[in-house]
């Protein structure tokens, strides 16, 4: 029984660094200097929908990169919700949906 909890939760961790992953190529695709990205503190889940019962991945975070001009812009949120990223004023309208223990930097 204990190995299979160990089981569960490694595949838990495996799925959301999954889903971070696809996330954070997101976020790159749509920089001016996709390389110059910091990361910020990324929460991520991967909870049942409540109305189609199936996973429903959602991955917060937040990333600071160069702008045209080849200076750091600042800190901004992003949310990938199930395959669609938000940034900026829709990403701060959407974070009351971050998976519990998401702390805005």
């Amino acid at each position: 029984m204990k190995y299979l909890l160990v089981a569960i939760a490694m595949l838990m961790v495996v799925g959301c660094s999954q889903y971070e992953s696809q996330a954070k190529h997101a976020v790159q695709m749509n920089l001016k200097d996709p390389d110059s990205v910091q990361w910020g503190p990324i929460v991520s889940s991967n909870e049942r929908d409540a109305t189609y019962g199936k996973p429903h991945p959602i991955v917060c975070g937040s990333f600071n990169s160069k702008n045209s001009w080849g200076a750091y812009s600042g800190f901004e949120y992003f949310i990938w919700d199930d395959g669609v990223l938000h940034t900026g004023n829709e990403a701060e309208f959407m974070m009351p949906r971050c998976p519990s223990g998401w702390a805005r930097a």
